[in-house]
């Protein structure tokens, strides 16, 4: 690991907990390549949380009177009119998510909104947490109404997909969701099914977070612990994640899972195949994010080197893996064969370095992956 790597680390672990935990990592006093830092943080979507944990770095030194780090002014003007954006987004993702509530609790519906939004009132600032997509789960019997009314208010962007259609307002996208999570073990995926359908169907049984000017539905939180993990593994196999998902989940476990039923919770993750991921991601999470040992259940440190090897993956190649492509970045002039011979290249690439790591769901994902690009040119023909 890079010095740049383990400041940003560092600072990371200090933005999510507020504290000091090792000295901070320097070759020299105040040496910082801010480049890499900074370009590194925006990779992973947690530049704010960074800033956040610069803050306490620079408190911590000015406490013993060390010499301080100093921030480059131009660098610092652009994360503090981030904040300002990210700050204005939440608000106005936090309107969207409420009228869209009301909306549909008016024709009978409820709906319950996955991650996202919901992650950001568990972060100790939860405007340093950086935006994504509105995500909200209805019931698959009440989603073609459900989109109907939301096709009167907001603009349909794409076909309906194996999990949601989507809808958008400005920059804004809206995901509504018939399914929450796609396993990769298709004989597994009807059981995740069910138990969403069971659990999700029910609003007596979900959680109720304050928002905006109400009320919205969260799933519960064993429910709710299995389903963040399984959608950070399933970008992780299917094309990259970045560390502000990670962090989601980690907060999250840190929160609840002390007094959550853990014979439950193992039934579970054993019940869809995610006990494996979860125990990976979970010594990353300890050894890399500050997570006590004692807030993760299952925590086994007999796998700090396949955790390794995917925080590694993910530095690389950022959030949805949409860097580290190195020669194989795709240019303007590059021809159409260039640019398949190119992205097959990178998928092979990607997918060996994931086969040490987790084996048997990569490899159906590589089924998958083959029998889509077959379709796709079958039905060109």
């Amino acid at each position: 690991m890079t010095l740049f790597e383990e400041q940003f680390l560092w600072l990371l672990r200090a933005g999510l907990w507020g504290k000091e935990e090792t000295e901070f990592p320097m070759i020299a006093a105040c040496y910082i390549d801010w480049t890499s830092l900074l370009s590194l943080s925006k990779r992973q979507t947690t530049l704010l949380l960074v800033q956040d944990g610069l803050e306490v770095l620079l408190d911590g030194q000015k406490a013993r009177n060390n010499e301080r780090v100093v921030i480059p002014p131009r660098a610092l003007l652009k994360i503090q009119n981030l904040r300002i954006q990210t700050q204005n987004v939440h608000r106005d993702l936090n309107q969207i998510i409420s009228e869209i509530d009301r909306l549909l609790r008016a024709s009978g519906i409820f709906t319950v909104l996955l991650k996202g939004e919901s992650m950001a009132a568990i972060y100790p600032r939860p405007e340093s947490r950086n935006c994504g997509d509105i995500d909200l789960f209805v019931h698959p019997e009440d989603y073609k109404q459900a989109a109907t009314l939301l096709a009167s208010r907001f603009e349909a962007v794409t076909k309906k997909t194996e999990k949601h259609g989507s809808f958008r307002r400005g920059h804004y996208n809206i995901e509504l969701h018939f399914r929450t999570l796609v396993l990769q073990r298709p004989w597994l995926r009807r059981y995740f099914d069910e138990y969403s359908q069971s659990v999700l169907s029910q609003p007596k049984d979900l959680l109720e977070l304050p928002f905006a000017d109400g009320k919205v539905l969260v799933p519960p939180i064993i429910y709710n612990a299995v389903f963040l993990l399984g959608h950070i593994y399933h970008h992780f196999i299917e094309g990259g994640i970045g560390l502000r998902q990670v962090c989601d989940w980690t907060l999250y476990v840190n929160l609840y899972m002390s007094d959550i039923d853990k014979d439950e919770l193992a039934r579970r993750l054993t019940r869809f195949g995610l006990m494996d991921a979860w125990r990976v991601f979970g010594c990353l999470v300890v050894r890399y994010l500050g997570l006590s040992p004692e807030k993760m259940p299952f925590y086994d440190p007999r796998e700090q080197d396949r955790a390794r090897r995917v925080l590694s993956i993910i530095l690389r190649e950022g959030n949805f893996g949409r860097y580290g492509r190195g020669d194989l970045a795709g240019k303007k002039d590059d021809s159409y064969s260039r640019k398949k011979s190119k992205s097959l290249r990178l998928f092979f690439q990607r997918t060996k370095l994931r086969f040490s790591i987790f084996p048997e769901d990569v490899l159906l994902y590589i089924l998958k992956w083959a029998g889509e690009s077959m379709s796709r040119v079958w039905n060109k023909r």
